[in-house]
């Protein structure tokens, strides 16, 4: 079979678990071609959207279907398991590490928020460089981070994953709410930002992860959601006194409006329905 498309003249290498739109604009500008052109010259006549083609991508980089398909885990047999994967910026000082300049995007597991390598901030809110906070000084993110790391490996990816959304949600509903937890205030102090935070803002999210983590700990053990979701509203106390346990909240007390009282009146929906 004659080849596709023309290998293209500069080669350039996949990164780890990068995306296809990624590595077919970082081909698009060592080449000095427009990324829409070569988008067109990378899919099957026909087809306007969607992903390069695997044998156009080999043929116009002279890398084989192997490495293309193990670095680029959206062509491989490991596509499958990208729904829970958000594309986010690779850790700069790592693709700096492999000669790249530039952006590098990557499929990643939520649980990998944090480059321990270089100890920078790489979660998916992240859309500019300069946003991968150094977080030498702030070393409970760190600790954070392995938590989680150990949070996946005792309980699998979707149950910690499930987790860690929901503690997220209610970290972030506090945050918005101004409630509590001095130690966030103190983090976001000591992060690039102004003192009026956005949801997205990769500073806050940054800021609340280590009661993220902690709290989806709580949230991922069958004893403690059984105990929140107990019919009878005074027994769901021991809940909320090992939510703040561990948080540190000492005058944490659930009200009207909380984000995790809310979570845990749909708990007790949840376990409700199931027994009917």
């Amino acid at each position: 079979m004659s080849p596709l498309i023309r290998r293209l003249p500069v080669p350039v290498a996949p990164f780890p678990t990068e995306t296809v739109g990624s590595y077919v604009t970082r081909l698009a500008l060592a080449n000095h071609l427009e990324r829409a052109t070569l988008d067109g010259l990378l899919r099957e006549p026909g087809i306007s959207r969607g992903p390069a083609d695997l044998r156009r991508l080999t043929a116009a980089t002279g890398k084989s279907s192997v490495v293309l398909q193990h670095a680029l885990s959206e062509l491989g047999p490991r596509r499958l398991w990208l729904r829970g994967e958000v594309p986010r910026l690779a850790c700069r000082l790592c693709v700096a590490a492999q000669g790249i300049s530039g952006r590098v995007s990557v499929r990643a597991p939520g649980h990998r928020d944090v480059c321990l390598r270089h100890r920078r901030w790489t979660g998916p809110t992240v859309r500019r460089l300069e946003e991968q906070y150094d977080l030498s000084h702030l070393p409970e993110i760190l600790v954070a981070a392995n938590r989680h790391h150990r949070l996946v490996r005792q309980h699998g990816l979707v149950e910690a994953r499930r987790a860690y959304q929901d503690a997220l949600e209610v970290n972030l509903g506090w945050a918005m709410l101004g409630w509590w937890c001095r130690h966030r205030d103190q983090r976001l102090r000591q992060l690039p930002g102004g003192p009026a935070r956005l949801i997205g803002d990769p500073a806050l999210h940054a800021a609340v992860y280590p009661e993220t983590v902690r709290l989806a700990c709580v949230m991922v053990s069958p004893h403690w959601t059984a105990v929140a979701a107990s019919a009878d509203v005074s027994d769901r106390e021991p809940f909320y006194a090992e939510v703040a346990r561990r948080l540190d909240l000492s005058e944490y007390r659930p009200s009207v409006g909380d984000p995790l009282a809310r979570w845990v009146a749909r708990e007790a929906r949840l376990g409700i329905a199931q027994c009917e």
